[in-house]
């Protein structure tokens, strides 16, 4: 079994750079926007948050990533409502996962959902899971709806209790091998640390840790290649399968049916695939497997040209780091203008009172400095200059202009009225013009809920 838990691990750690940019597109759509890493005037790396607050500089945030990634979630749930109509009572837990999902697939260009038929609540039927891209893995492939895939995963945690409940398969031994496996010290070292309430849970996943108190379970399905003979009895008039070494026997059966002058069986060796699910502990002990005609996960990947992945909020990072930066900017010209700098004779300072107190004071808005007066000399002086107009709102107001155009989402999709001189018609045309613009991401998102739909259908 080494070898499955060694091409999972594999296809985990070809993943990674994924994670990192999905991880980095979550940070500037929920507002931390100076995290990135940069190195200094001393080859030091650090944040760029730390970088710029050691030069003096407020680092200041305007977060127009949430604000369109907001509005577009809200448009997609706003259109399927309409969809549903007098259904949407019923429709409206499929319509919060799959506007959950939406926004995943935003942020990180990535929506997968687990296809499982189970007892919830009562109700038995088939549910659809939304699973976290960052517990997501998958083999090579090429088709953007994975039809050629032949490995995927994800990697779950759960309690004690629900591992003995889901792999104890009502055995007593089973169980009590189960808690010995996880129970033991060497496993505990490998639990992380809790994580706080409202804390991100997948920031710094690791591939065989889970959190503390939890059970990292590794799921794993294979597609696999086996022999069979396939039988026509042309005396019963049936289709039927046979394992590949029953050849033999239906060739005795022939013998004995030709000497009757029977009908014969006509059988024929061919290969077929079917998908085998496996699940591991971090230290490989196999803790339950099984087949399926498929796999239960519905993925899509945006927009997978070449293999590659580019989310909404990816396209409109580096236009939200220049709004940042010259809003940091305007805010440093404005703050030195109107402190401006202070002369300071160091044969006037009072006894008692030193440079970096008299500083404090004079940066305090009711700040008080006392100094020794020199007859004939001037006292502390502050030096103010007129920053002038840079014209920085105006480079912000289009570089917004260039973000509305980039995404799509302009003042019509957000739902504004329009101007006392706009028309009707031209109205119309903004919207449409904005349908346009987003029906790429859209479609594919609805081709993804079709997929899940079907696979639904199929598990009634």
């Amino acid at each position: 079994m080494d070898n499955f838990i060694e091409a999972a691990l594999q296809a985990w750690n070809n993943a990674a750079a994924f994670r990192e940019r999905r991880l980095r597109c979550k940070r500037y759509t929920f507002g931390d926007q100076w995290g990135d890493m940069v190195k200094d005037c001393d080859g030091v790396w650090l944040s760029e948050r730390k970088c710029m607050e050691d030069s003096n500089y407020v680092p200041v945030t305007d977060n127009v990533i949430r604000q369109l990634v907001k509005t577009t979630v809200g448009y997609y749930r706003t259109a399927r409502k309409s969809a549903a109509a007098g259904s949407y009572e019923s429709a409206a837990p499929a319509i919060a996962v799959d506007a959950r999902t939406f926004e995943e697939f935003l942020v990180s260009g990535c929506a997968v959902h687990y296809i499982k038929r189970e007892n919830r609540g009562g109700d038995m039927g088939p549910w659809a899971d939304m699973v976290n891209p960052a517990r997501f893995f998958t083999g090579p492939f090429s088709d953007p709806c994975g039809e050629d895939i032949e490995m995927v995963g994800c990697l779950h945690d759960m309690s004690l209790q629900r591992l003995l409940m889901r792999f104890a398969q009502g055995d007593r031994g089973r169980a009590a091998k189960l808690r010995d496996i996880y129970e033991n010290p060497a496993m505990n070292l490998l639990s992380r640390p809790s994580r706080l309430l409202g804390a991100s849970c997948n920031d710094n996943i690791e591939f065989g840790r889970a959190d503390a108190g939890l059970c990292r379970v590794i799921e794993v399905w294979t597609l696999e290649l086996k022999d069979r003979m396939r039988c026509h009895d042309l005396e019963m008039g049936r289709f039927y399968y046979m394992p590949s070494g029953a050849k033999p026997g239906i060739e005795r059966n022939n013998l004995a049916r030709k000497k009757m002058k029977r009908l014969l069986v006509k059988s024929k060796w061919e290969m077929t695939a079917e998908w085998v699910c496996r699940f591991f502990s971090p230290d490989g002990h196999l803790l339950g497997s099984r087949k399926a005609p498929r796999h239960p996960f519905v993925f899509c990947f945006y927009p997978f040209i070449d293999g590659e992945i580019h989310s909404f909020v990816e396209e409109l990072i580096e236009r939200q780091r220049t709004v940042n930066r010259l809003l940091s900017l305007n805010d440093r010209v404005l703050s030195t203008a109107a402190k401006g700098a202070l002369l300071f004779p160091e044969n006037q300072l009072a006894k008692g009172m030193s440079a970096k107190e008299a500083a404090d004071q004079w940066a305090s808005p009711d700040g008080v400095i006392l100094y020794e007066a020199v007859a004939g000399l001037p006292g502390p002086q502050q030096v103010m200059s007129n920053c002038g107009d840079f014209g920085i709102d105006r480079v912000v107001d289009r570089v917004m202009l260039m973000m509305e155009r980039a995404s799509g989402v302009n003042d019509v999709m957000r739902g504004d009225s329009p101007g006392g001189v706009a028309s009707a018609s031209l109205y119309e045309s903004r919207r449409e013009s904005a349908r346009a613009v987003m029906s790429d991401i859209f479609d594919t998102f609805d081709s993804f809920v079709a997929r899940r739909d079907r696979l639904l259908c199929e598990a009634l």
